[in-house]
Order: C-alpha cells, then structure tokens, then sequence
C-alpha cells in the first residue's frame, strides 16, 4: 500500500494492475470532476467512464461510484468532499449529494486487485441507488449477474461487484456507448437498491483482475479488514440501519 495524502489516493499494486483508492480531491468547478476525481477506483487498466448524458444510470458514468437519486431519472454522485483522509489502512471521505442527505464512505484494500467500499448514508426521504465497479470491453465479454453478485469478463480482464449484506441486487449494465476512455462499449457489473428515510450501511466487495483464472474471487473475510468502521466489526451483522460510527 502507497498512501498518498496530499493526493487524497491510496495506491495499490496487484492483480496485474494498479489501482488508486480516491478521497476525491476536487471541487465542483472542475470540469467533468465526478469522472475524473469523483470515482472511488481508478485502475490503469479498466480506464474509467464520463457521463453522456443528463438522465438515466447508463448514461450517468456508473462505474467506480454510487449513484444517488431522488427520482429514479436524475442522478448524482460524488463531486465535492465535506471532509477526507488518507491511510495505509483505508480512505475516507465525507460526501454531500444534496444539503439533506449525509454519506461517509471508506474504502478498504483487500488483496490483489481487490477493495471493499462502506457507505453510511443519512437521508430524510427515500432514494434509489446504483453502484459499479470496473466495466470491461462488451464485444466479446461474458457476464453473470444472480442475487447480490455480478461479474463481467472479457480476454484477461474480469471484474465483479456483491453485496456482502445481500441488501441489493446485482446485475451487468449495458452503458450508453461512447463514454468509456478505453473502449466504446462496455459491460459493467452493478448493484441496485432502494432506500427509505433513515440510517443505512451498504458494503461492495469490488475485484478486478488482468491474466487471471477466468473465475469469481474467493470468499472474503471483510469485517477482519483493519480499516473497517467500528460499528461494523461486531457480531453478528448490525442491522444495516445501524448506529453511527
């Protein structure tokens, strides 16, 4: 692990690529800031998406973040931090989608390749959410997506997103075309969910590999990561409506 914090990055080597852990470091002038510094990954070999458009997840840049909706149309994502910081253990950044509604989000390496993202969101109405991983090329992929798993392959790259709380469905998105930096099509593993007024915990295992078996990663054993909030090292698993960290 390479922390850098005055980047706001953790870096990480493994898994035939290298991957940036973001804090998100810029603020809402930047242009096109929610893709290139708003992501929670970035990788130097998945690229990365901008948005083609105002309305609709496939068209929202869905990969490496979570998007936030009010209205199922209109969708939001991280841009600007409240406040970040870097360790060798984890990132943290505290986001403000709308004034009203609070997530704190950490990001966890967890092996080669390999990271899990928390989210404590505080809203006052419900939303719906999408989060993704790393797309990959669409012609030729493979893809699977069942319960609160999703994978997409394609040549020696495969990248797959769950749910580890099983609170959200997973299935691969087809995004609009012509908005990934590498490739002009792609297939991208997701997880989707709705949530009511309230507190609510979600957890992504993320994993993305080059050269690799071609399979799904093994079981993780994530609340034995050392950067985990505290709420969530007990057992058993809080009620994802948990209390505060």
């Amino acid at each position: 692990m390479h922390p850098q914090p005055q980047a706001g990055l953790l870096v990480q080597h493994g898994g035939g690529h290298t991957t940036a852990l973001a804090a998100c470091t810029a603020d809402t002038w930047v242009r096109n800031a929610p893709a290139k510094y708003g992501k929670f990954a970035y990788s130097t070999a998945f690229g990365c998406s901008v948005a083609t458009g105002p309305l609709g997840t496939e068209a929202a840049g869905a990969d490496g973040t979570l998007l936030l909706s009010d209205d199922g149309l209109h969708w939001r994502s991280r841009v600007a931090c409240a406040s970040r910081s870097v360790t060798a253990r984890r990132v943290h950044a505290r986001w403000l989608p709308w004034p009203d509604v609070g997530v704190d989000t950490w990001l966890l390496p967890a092996g080669p390749g390999r990271h899990v993202r928390v989210h404590r969101l505080v809203t006052p109405r419900p939303l719906h959410t999408v989060e993704g991983g790393f797309a990959v090329p669409l012609d030729g992929a493979g893809t699977a997506g069942e319960g609160c798993g999703a994978w997409a392959g394609c040549g020696e790259l495969d990248s797959s997103i769950r749910d580890v709380l099983d609170v959200r469905a997973a299935e691969v998105m087809l995004p609009d075309p012509n908005g990934h930096l590498l490739w002009p099509r792609t297939a991208l593993p997701v997880l989707r969910g709705e949530l009511a007024p309230g507190t609510h915990w979600l957890v992504a295992d993320v994993c993305a590999t080059v050269g690799g078996d071609g399979g799904r990663p093994a079981p993780l054993d994530w609340r034995a990561l050392p950067g985990l909030p505290r709420a969530l090292r007990a057992e058993p698993a809080p009620d994802r409506h948990g209390p505060a960290v």
